[in-house]
Formats: structure tokens, C-alpha cells, sequence
């Protein structure tokens, strides 16, 4: 359970904009649910996924 209280901790600390994609893509939403729960392009939902796992990735230690 250490490595999922890793990956919370990680998620929280992300930007509300790419926190909000992130959850919803952990919870299984493909790109064109999460944009209309959001209010915003698919394209902007994969822009954002993009930009918060690279921060995730930075945050967790396993990425540039």
C-alpha cells in the first residue's frame, strides 16, 4: 500500500486543471467523457493528462 499512498499523495499535489483529468481517467472516463464532465475539448483533456503525468512521473521520481 505504500506505493498507492505514494501515488495519491503525488495526484493531490498536482494543478487543479490536470488533478481533475487525472482522477477522472484513473476512474476509467475515456477523453470524451472527461471533456464534457469538464466543460473542455478532448484535445484540452489530452493536453492536460499529457502535462500531469509527466509531473507525476517527476513528482514519483521515475521520469526527466
Amino acid at each position: 500500500m505504500q506505493g498507492a499512498a505514494r501515488l495519491q499523495g503525488a495526484v493531490r499535489g498536482l494543478p487543479l486543471a490536470q488533478r481533475q483529468v487525472m482522477v477522472l481517467a484513473l476512474e476509467g472516463l475515456d477523453h470524451d467523457e472527461i471533456a464534457r464532465v469538464l466543460g473542455i475539448s478532448a484535445g484540452n483533456v489530452a493536453v492536460r493528462l499529457h502535462r500531469g503525468k509527466a509531473l507525476l512521473k517527476a513528482a514519483l521520481g521515475e521520469g526527466p
